[in-house]
């Protein structure tokens, strides 16, 4: 029978980072478990408790494993009375923050729960209603791209598959992820947290200096070769 899947890959875990690293070691500690693991899916839900620094430990003990971030939703609390927020910029904000800091800690995919959903936020057969990137008014026969929609652009539009992530210097101001593609481009996403518009430099060693003003609350995505 497994000649048939040997294209699939199986992920452990599916599930917050509360349960790292210790779930994981448990796993791979039963050597009949552990030889069907090809990487570790985390929910992003509890990501507000959880330090990111854990994927790093995750990283150390299993660099041989894919880390996929393998569902994210917004409006799923119980204190999130309005499940959709048309034009909700502060949610585009969530999103372009977690993104940045997986990439930055060994996460190789980013996956929204629910591309696209209607006014209420389902279809859903147990009424956990939630945002999505892409809000579908069936009664006027018209969708809307939310700025989530446009955030996860900046990271799956412009970083291609195959790009290696370069280092970069980090601000306690400007949240930034850089990466190098196939094609030679070198890709930054920036985004800047403050709410007011912030001057930084970006320097490359080969290429030399460039200047950018950033508007508050923003994010951005530089492409230069």
């Amino acid at each position: 029978v497994l000649r048939f899947y040997r294209s699939c890959l199986l992920f452990a875990i599916d599930d917050q980072r509360i349960v790292l690293p210790w779930w994981m070691k448990m796993l791979m500690s039963d050597e009949q478990c552990a030889k069907y693991i090809d990487g570790i899916a985390v929910h992003w839900y509890l990501d507000f408790i959880v330090p990111v620094k854990v994927l790093n430990e995750v990283h150390k003990n299993f660099g041989d494993k894919i880390i996929m971030n393998t569902e994210a939703s917004q409006g799923d609390k119980p204190w999130d009375f309005v499940k959709v927020q048309l034009g909700s910029w502060a949610r585009a904000e969530n999103y372009a923050n977690n993104i940045i800091d997986d990439l930055n800690h060994w996460v190789q995919g980013w996956v929204e729960w629910n591309l696209a959903l209607d006014m209420k936020g389902g279809p859903t057969w147990v009424s956990n209603f939630i945002d999505s990137p892409i809000i579908v008014n069936k009664d006027k026969n018209e969708f809307y791209k939310q700025p989530m929609f446009y955030a996860i652009g900046h990271f799956s539009k412009f970083i291609s598959r195959g790009s290696t992530r370069i280092k970069l210097t980090q601000t306690s101001v400007v949240k930034s992820v850089g990466f190098k593609r196939p094609d030679g481009a070198v890709v930054i996403v920036l985004y800047n947290r403050r709410n007011k518009p912030v001057n930084i430099s970006i320097r490359d060693p080969q290429r030399g200096v460039i200047g950018l003003n950033l508007q508050k609350q923003s994010i951005n995505t530089l492409i230069f070769w």
